[in-house]
């Protein structure tokens, strides 16, 4: 009886029921457009702090799809002190909840549908920014994001050399190997540096979480005149004043991104709220069908700060799948 059982999906259970990276890329543009076009109502995340020692931060992500009656929200917690204990610094899980009655559908591991969706709304931009020539493509950072956004870019991009650096010389040579392996991807170099690997690259991601000491700072100079620059972890790897050369600044959530550069000093992000202004959102540029022969000359920088809109869009759709193919653990209430 509805409302009585709730559908678990492990992680394994997930990655089983993720759609294919095509389909991955349509939810994630619809995710921006209904953001862009009031189609999902989503408030900007809260964080919340916890004690200083081990340090760590809880966030909430919901959002509600008018047009498909989708509701949903993502439980994500960071404690960068994790590791060291064997276990990941992030965790999340999914909630995707009945419309008609409030009650609870189905709950599922988040991580790699975070994974996941963050590279498809990287792509959104790469389909709709990079540059009409790419001669090179840049990854600072092999992790698994690197990975995730390398099949994003085999999809959207195919036949470009892919530069790539990480301060881990064994994750660099794994990553290097398996990206040599990928459909799309024309030749691999492993970059000795961070300045030497994003030099002249028409798309650069920053795919890391951590900025050694020594590491430069990305900016306009060390990149192609017309690149496409993603930086996945903000102000971490790129200052304000990048932003603000940018021909073209890009968020994926506008109320989102202002709150947070807002709350810069209570974040300890300080460098973040002298970001500018961004000139329109992600699905503002797919709303009025921005295109890689249409884009503005010079750098674009497209941050996503990850949005509820894009977990609970793609969310939806492995619970769909998993519904059709019976995986999962159904669980009484």
């Amino acid at each position: 009886m509805a409302g009585s059982t709730i559908l678990y999906l492990t992680k394994a259970d997930v990655l089983e029921c993720l759609p294919p990276v095509e389909r991955r890329l349509e939810l994630a543009d619809y995710a921006m457009a209904s953001l862009a076009n009031g189609n999902c109502l989503m408030p900007p995340k809260p964080e919340l702090m916890t004690r200083v020692e081990p340090e760590g931060a809880f966030h909430a992500l919901p959002a509600f799809f008018r047009d498909r009656d989708i509701a949903g929200c993502k439980w994500s917690c960071t404690f960068a002190a994790n590791p060291p204990r064997g276990l990941p610094s992030v965790s999340a899980l999914i909630i995707l909840s009945d419309p008609d009655t409030g009650f609870p559908l189905c709950v599922m591991d988040g991580t790699l549908v975070t994974a996941h969706r963050t590279a498809a709304v990287s792509g959104v931009s790469i389909k709709r920014m990079a540059p009409r020539r790419v001669g090179k493509v840049a990854i600072w950072g092999a992790g698994f994001q690197a990975r995730t956004h390398l099949e994003v870019l085999c999809a959207t991009i195919p036949g470009f050399p892919l530069w790539v650096y990480d301060s881990d010389a064994a994750r660099l040579e794994d990553y290097a190997a398996w990206a040599g392996e990928q459909a799309g991807v024309s030749e691999v170099h492993k970059g000795g540096s961070v300045a030497e690997t994003l030099q002249g690259a028409d798309v650069a991601i920053t795919a890391t979480t951590v900025h050694n000491p020594g590491d430069p700072y990305v900016v306009p100079g060390m990149l192609g005149t017309d690149c496409l620059l993603l930086p996945l972890e903000w102000n971490l790897q790129v200052p304000a004043s990048t932003a603000k050369e940018a021909s073209l600044f890009l968020v994926d959530d506008r109320a989102e991104f202002t709150y947070y550069r807002d709350q810069a000093d209570r974040l300890a992000m300080v460098a973040f709220k002298d970001y500018p202004d961004p000139h329109e959102t992600i699905g503002e540029a797919v709303a009025r069908c921005l295109s890689r022969e249409t884009r503005p000359d010079g750098l674009i920088v497209s941050c996503a700060l990850g949005t509820g809109a894009a977990d609970v869009s793609a969310a939806s759709e492995v619970y769909q799948n998993a519904r059709k193919r019976a995986v999962g653990t159904t669980l009484a209430l």
